[in-house]
């Protein structure tokens, strides 16, 4: 029924009562918690109560519906796209889908959606995979910045040995002869530098250290 003119409220058809935004939100509200808890009944009776991951026994009000593939990769809202699980398994999942949280973990999880493991797996399991993880990319980043290639790790010893040898013969002469021109000195501290860095390229190519790993 239309609400009289100038009310500024709907009128629902069986008393006549005025129904306001805050009510028609409440009732909203009301259904989707309703439906939130027929989903978990559901999918806890699907998954025998247990969490797809780490086969946890869940309890009903707190466990979390999750998108198995999430909704910003195209994941839908139905049910055949939720799955049940426990508060660390879903904030450990956080936005990745199925495949890639199983792939991560795949030393503990096995590979097809929706099988639950043989066992429970702990937290401190899934801990210790990403720690591991975490310290392989770590060591590949270091050992990638500090050298791309065999032959960059020689030429970089070449040089060292280059700037060691071209002071170390430099600088005690200059200090005590202190020649009125010290560049005779420099020049000669260049060569002889630069004869060591070149034989340490050179004895690199002769025993095959210049070549990849």
């Amino acid at each position: 029924m239309e609400s009289p003119e100038g009310s500024g409220s709907e009128y629902c058809g069986c008393d006549y009562s005025p129904v306001s935004n805050a009510a028609r939100n409440a009732t909203q509200a009301w259904k989707q918690n309703f439906l939130a808890e027929r989903w978990r009944e559901t999918l806890s009776k699907n998954q025998n109560g247990l969490c797809v991951y780490c086969r946890g026994r869940l309890v009903l009000s707190g466990s979390h519906i999750d998108h198995v593939i999430p909704v910003n990769q195209g994941g839908s809202n139905e049910l055949d796209n939720l799955q049940l699980l426990c508060p660390g398994c879903d904030l450990r999942k956080s936005d990745r889908n199925d495949a890639e949280f199983r792939n991560r973990y795949r030393s503990l999880l096995p590979q097809q959606r929706g099988r639950i493991p043989d066992r429970h797996i702990k937290q401190t399991e899934f801990r210790a995979v990403t720690r591991s993880a975490r310290d392989a990319e770590s060591y590949a980043r270091f050992k990638a910045g500090k050298y791309l290639t065999a032959t960059q790790k020689v030429n970089s010893g070449a040089m060292a040995t280059f700037v060691a040898t071209s002071l170390a013969l430099f600088l005690p002469i200059q200090q005590a002869t202190q020649p009125d021109d010290a560049s005779i000195l420099l020049i000669n501290s260049l060569l002889i530098g630069g004869a060591a860095g070149g034989g340490v390229r050179l004895r690199a190519r002769h025993t095959g250290k210049d070549q990849e790993d």
